[in-house]
């Protein structure tokens, strides 16, 4: 496994790496299980735990809305032990060598919640409204398995979803490419668990703190 932990990033056997790129290769993106350690992981929901959230929409090209949730302020401290954490060179030598892209100065990331039940979704986009953005990423900082709230990426216009993934464990995450010949989505989330992650972005540009939406 690939792991985050606080002595840095420990990179599982080559020969796994290599899958994980051959994978992206085709599918425009992988699975990284297990990304954060348990020990670093508990600390963030713990503080995920006791911060507010508000209600957010989020407004792409012509101000339509592609999606709703609740956010987390980017003032709070689990988005800054994120940040910190994945603004880490060694990854950013990893992410650029399984996704085949170059030139990732820093990480920026933020916190949301889709709720079932309620009219959070995150619909089909792109992400390249901002144009340093080269790998986004989504770890899953939920304590218990959601339902729903399916990730999926395919070719923009297309019918046929190139991946999809279900990323339900905690600390699971995913890397996707971003590419204005891409596109990706959530499904809403039901059953009665949300759906807690973080959403964050490999980018060219100089770190200037956690990231926004668009």
């Amino acid at each position: 496994m690939i792991t985050l932990t606080k002595k840095g990033l420990i990179e599982c056997d080559s020969s796994l790496i290599n899958e994980l790129r051959r994978e992206f290769t085709t599918k425009q993106c992988t699975v990284l299980p297990n990304l954060i350690e348990k020990e670093l992981l508990e600390k963030v929901i713990k503080h995920i735990d006791s911060a507010p959230f508000y209600e957010n929409h989020h407004t792409g090209t012509n101000d339509v809305i592609f999606a709703t949730d609740l956010s987390m302020s980017t003032k709070n401290i689990a988005v800054h032990e994120l940040n910190f954490l994945l603004n880490n060179q060694q990854l950013f030598r990893l992410v650029e060598h399984i996704t085949s892209c170059s030139g990732i100065r820093s990480f920026g990331g933020r916190i949301y919640r889709n709720m079932p039940g309620e009219n959070h979704r995150l619909d089909w986009h792109d992400d390249t409204t901002h144009p340093g953005r080269l790998i986004g990423i989504s770890i899953n900082l939920g304590k218990e398995k959601f339902e729903g709230g399916t990730f999926r990426i395919r070719n923009k216009g297309s019918a046929v979803n190139l991946k999809t993934v279900d990323c339900t464990n905690p600390g699971d995450a995913h890397l996707f490419k971003i590419s204005p010949h891409l596109e990706h989505s959530v499904t809403r989330v039901t059953g009665h668990i949300p759906r807690t992650a973080c959403a964050g972005w490999f980018t060219t540009d100089t770190y200037s703190g956690p990231a926004s939406m668009i």
